[in-house]
């Protein structure tokens, strides 16, 4: 359990860049074309930031919701992240 939590907060943490620097720059996620709204953020350590936190919350969330799953599987409930369980 402490690994899916662990992916949570890599996941969140990651988000967070990517929210701060969308909200910096304007980007549209609403009707979002990667390669049209990164044009937005100049070159530079925040497109790099951007890119890399995007990738990593993509992968991570997806890594998290399939450790959910299995959880389920095996336990019959559904895992309660951390935040939630109020530990």
């Amino acid at each position: 359990m402490k690994f899916i939590d662990e992916l949570d907060e890599i996941s969140s943490k990651a988000l967070m860049a990517v929210g701060n620097i969308a909200m910096k720059y304007n980007i549209n996620f609403k009707e979002f074309i990667y390669n049209r709204e990164i044009k937005k953020i100049p070159k530079g350590i925040e497109l790099e930031s951007f890119k890399l936190n995007f990738f990593t919350d993509t992968i991570i969330a997806s890594e998290t919701r399939i450790l959910g799953w299995l959880y389920h599987e095996y336990f019959g409930e559904w895992y309660l992240f951390k935040k939630l369980r109020n530990e």
